[in-house]
């Protein structure tokens, strides 16, 4: 034989007093679990997810209140400028 097939030789017979290697128990139900984690996406716990409501729910609350608030004022200007204009003649024709 020649130099490098006993080489090989002898790796392959280095080979043969091995076992098998065992892999950890736990490892394959590690690799499902992960897996189905990476799955499911974003988990948010409830609690975060109930300050996020209410906190958006308050927002929404204050835009309406606000936009209430300013139409009221501005019907109540346009009405006062028109029932002042009324009491000194003036005619007013404005379209808001």
């Amino acid at each position: 034989m020649k130099p490098k097939e006993e080489w090989i030789q002898k790796t392959f017979e280095s080979l043969d007093n091995t076992s098998q290697a065992e892999p950890n128990p736990y490892l394959f139900e590690k690799i499902i679990n992960r897996m189905q984690q990476e799955r499911s996406g974003w988990i948010v716990s409830k609690k975060l997810a109930w300050k996020l409501s209410v906190g958006f729910a308050v927002l929404l609350l204050l835009n309406i209140a606000t936009i209430k608030k300013y139409h009221s004022l501005k019907t109540g200007n346009s009405e006062m400028i028109q029932s002042s204009g009324n009491e000194y003649s003036f005619q007013f024709n404005y379209n808001y």
